[in-house]
């Protein structure tokens, strides 16, 4: 027995909704302005420590291009460590459809999450199967190398240890008649 909700009530849960969601968006812009408050923090710390860095090298008196090279290294260590912000999907809209960033084809809001998904097992099964044709070639190359010896004129096959050993007893036994 389902009650139906009267027309205050779902205006009600309508706004409570929008609420929710409002709050859930402050939320996040609250943690993204955070992060970027600590990476600007982050980012000011290590330009002081990178100066007092420089002035304890000049006061040492170490040479000019020792000291510059001191501090490319510093500044690419410090570049580094600084994270950086994944890039933003660029989202185009045609008709009501969304673009996949990946195959740059337009699918309705609803089908684009599943499509991404597919799209990229569609790009894992391409380099999968690039590396399955790599290995076959590989193991095409190995038969080859195969068929060369079984092809190859009896006077240079490799003996085989048994073939060495008649070798060896007719020697002894031709020495012996002698």
């Amino acid at each position: 027995m389902s009650k139906e909700l009267k027309p205050y009530e779902k205006e009600n849960l309508l706004l409570h909704k929008i609420k929710e969601k409002k709050a859930h968006q402050h939320r996040r812009r609250v943690e993204i302005k955070a992060i970027e408050r600590g990476l600007l923090r982050l980012e000011a710390t290590f330009k002081v420590e990178k100066q007092a860095y420089i002035d304890d090298l000049k006061s040492r008196n170490d040479s000019v291009d020792n000291v510059e090279n001191q501090i490319l290294q510093l500044t690419q260590d410090l570049k580094k460590a600084i994270p950086k912000p994944k890039p933003k999907r660029v989202v185009k809209i045609l008709d009501g459809k969304l673009e996949c960033d990946i195959c740059h084809n337009f699918y309705k809001k609803s089908g684009l999450k599943s499509h991404r998904k597919a799209c990229l097992k569609k790009i894992e099964l391409e380099k999968l199967q690039a590396k399955m044709d790599e290995l076959k070639l590989d193991a095409s190359l190995d038969l080859e190398g195969v068929q060369f010896f079984k092809n190859m004129p009896e006077e240079f096959e490799v003996p085989t240890l048994d073939a060495l050993e008649k070798d060896l007893e007719k020697e002894l036994e031709k020495e012996e008649a002698d």
